[in-house]
């Protein structure tokens, strides 16, 4: 049978699992990353198999999957707080730390390293050696560690959504460059385009609250205030990577209505 190409919306419908759940995989080392195909990434029957398999065994919706280095001395990953839970409003990630000496830890971010389970442990062991050193008088050579600023909150302070408010975010990041591919990653109803969700709302008045349209809304903020953050204010030529990154924080920020 031939390999599918699929988006992970495509995906999660062909599951049955959320699409933050698919990620969440992902990040654990449950799930095979995707495939990128030019700026898209997309998922086989391989992926589908894959879930398919964890649903068989009971693992769907574990608190405590975790993605182990294969090292004796590594520690699981961290459990990765909803932001929506987290009372700090900050964006709360895996972590995989391992004790490789002495008084020395290391602390890897998979998700924003982009290093799978076997880089990790390459990465370590490089470390490790490198330490390791110090029994045969060798100097070991450290670069200045950089002052850094505190983690700044990734959610701002959210406008009340309305179908107006809808309306001018779309318009702002359509002439930004948003595409319905990426709008479809931020709305929770399976297909939906720009045209038709504006089409939506420009015949009501006001959103229930706690609504997917108040969901929506709030995730178009989060990826503008982003997109203003790190393009400015004039919005003129975005970079799709950008875009795709913005979309895919706000999605992440902002989670799904139970």
């Amino acid at each position: 049978m031939a390999k599918q190409a699929w988006s992970i919306d495509e995906l999660a419908e062909l599951s049955g699992f959320p699409a933050r759940t698919i990620r969440y995989y992902q990040t654990e080392g449950l799930l095979a990353p995707p495939v990128l195909q030019g700026r898209y990434a997309t998922y086989s029957q391989d992926h589908l198999d894959q879930l398919r398999k964890i649903m068989s065994t009971g693992k769907r919706g574990a608190s405590r999957s975790r993605t182990e280095v294969d090292s004796e001395q590594a520690e699981p990953l961290a459990e990765a707080p909803s932001p929506k839970n987290d009372p700090r409003g900050l964006h709360m990630e895996p972590l995989v730390r391992c004790v490789i000496a002495e008084g020395i830890e290391v602390i890897v971010s998979p998700d924003r390293s982009g290093l799978d389970r076997k880089q990790i442990r390459t990465t370590l062991e490089e470390i490790a050696t490198m330490l390791q050193r110090r029994s045969h008088d060798e100097p070991i050579k450290i670069a200045p560690i950089e002052p850094t600023s505190p983690p700044r909150p990734v959610v701002p302070p959210l406008a009340p959504a309305s179908p107006a408010g809808t309306s001018k975010l779309l318009d702002i990041l359509q002439g930004a460059g948003l595409t319905d591919e990426q709008f479809r990653r931020m709305h929770p109803k399976y297909g939906e385009t720009i045209k038709r969700h504006l089409s939506y709302v420009s015949g009501i008045d006001v959103f229930r609250a706690g609504s997917q349209n108040v969901l929506v809304n709030h995730r178009l903020q989060v990826c503008l205030y982003l997109l203003r953050d790190q393009a400015g204010q004039a919005l003129a030529n975005v970079d799709q990577s950008l875009m795709d990154r913005c979309v895919e924080e706000a999605a992440r920020a902002i989670p799904l209505v139970a």
